[in-house]
């Protein structure tokens, strides 16, 4: 816990600030954490630059920090609002006071390749190894998924982790090196422009399938959600005003995101195209969806299924239809 709060720290130390223009005494203050400056956190970015924290009274501080830096700080109070959803949902298993109180995307862009002895079906992978990111991370959970529409236990293939970014992935793939690995569509269009994927062929695409998951979300601490639950609803309502933004309006999206990524305008559509496919109608899934997460998370932790909290202890989705709500009211529609 000691390396993690000073990782958060040095973290800290470079995150960007919104709203700095207001009068700060107007505005309540608050850290949320943001794994990666990337287009699957565009609803954020587009609620800073189109105001719409401004708008709900927040002072946003972006802090770059991934689950594993995140959580633990969400636990500890240092931070109001982590995007990690999906690492927080581990803790939350654990028994960590915390709840996912929105849901941006209900699955990831994930492509399960096989290597040409193991093509045909994803029944051939039982007993052998599959190439992920990180032991317990959404690439693991998805392919527990996959397994399970196939009949199959989460545990009748092992799990190699590559680590962080793609470029292990991507060797293991050109190589064959292991039968099978999960990869992006970035991911894919680079190896097949070089030729990468030789004889390897396509098992699963999240984005072909009917597999649901809770993906890109917020989570926040029963604490706040107790002493201070009209911030967690100002916080919510400004996150859902930016994911219908990017939904109505991909240019201003493109440099939103942009603006924090650094990454060029092709590379940057390339991933809005993807993502916003995955987002969810009104920022919640279905309580079907919650509990396959949970059953597999906890398949993943080795926690017993008579051990796993009720949904309502691990989701709280109030805030998001309180949120959806007022902007019906409203009348409310993302304008430029």
């Amino acid at each position: 816990m000691r390396k993690r709060s000073a990782a958060l720290a040095i973290l800290v130390g470079i995150v960007v600030t919104a709203c700095a223009s207001g009068p700060a005494t107007a505005l309540d203050k608050v850290k949320v954490t943001i794994a990666a400056l990337s287009t699957n956190y565009a609803p954020f970015f587009n609620a800073i630059e189109q105001g719409y924290f401004k708008e709900e009274g927040l002072d946003i501080e972006i802090v770059n920090a991934g689950g594993g830096v995140a959580t633990p700080a969400l636990i500890s109070g240092q931070v109001e609002f982590n995007t990690s959803a999906a690492s927080a949902f581990s803790a939350i298993l654990k028994g960590a006071p915390l709840k996912v109180v929105l849901t941006e995307a209900d699955r990831p862009a994930y492509q399960l390749w096989a290597t040409a002895d193991n093509c045909g079906s994803v029944q051939k992978l039982k007993g052998k190894t599959i190439a992920i990111q990180t032991r317990g991370d959404t690439f693991e959970v998805w392919v527990r998924l996959v397994l399970r529409s196939h009949g199959m236990s989460g545990d009748d293939v092992s799990y190699t982790p590559l680590g962080f970014g793609s470029a292990s992935r991507l060797a293991a793939a050109r190589t064959g090196s292991l039968p099978a690995v999960v990869l992006s569509p970035i991911d894919v269009t680079e190896l097949r422009e070089t030729g990468g994927l030789g004889n390897s062929c396509l098992l699963e695409d999240s984005m072909k399938s009917d597999i649901r998951m809770p993906y890109n979300g917020v989570a926040t601490s029963d604490a706040l959600i107790q002493s201070n639950p009209d911030l967690v609803l100002r916080f919510v309502r400004a996150t859902l005003k930016g994911t219908y933004f990017m939904t109505a309006f991909k240019e201003k999206t493109i440099a939103n995101v942009m603006a924090y990524s650094k990454k060029d305008h092709h590379s940057t559509e390339v991933d809005y195209d993807e993502v916003v496919e995955t987002l969810t109608k009104d920022g919640s899934v279905p309580a079907s969806v919650q509990q396959t997460e949970a059953d597999v998370r906890a398949e993943v932790v080795k926690l017993p299924k008579d051990k796993i909290p009720p949904l309502d202890k691990m989701f709280d989705y109030s805030f998001v239809e309180k949120a959806n709500a007022s902007l019906k009211a409203q009348g409310w529609k993302p304008k430029l």
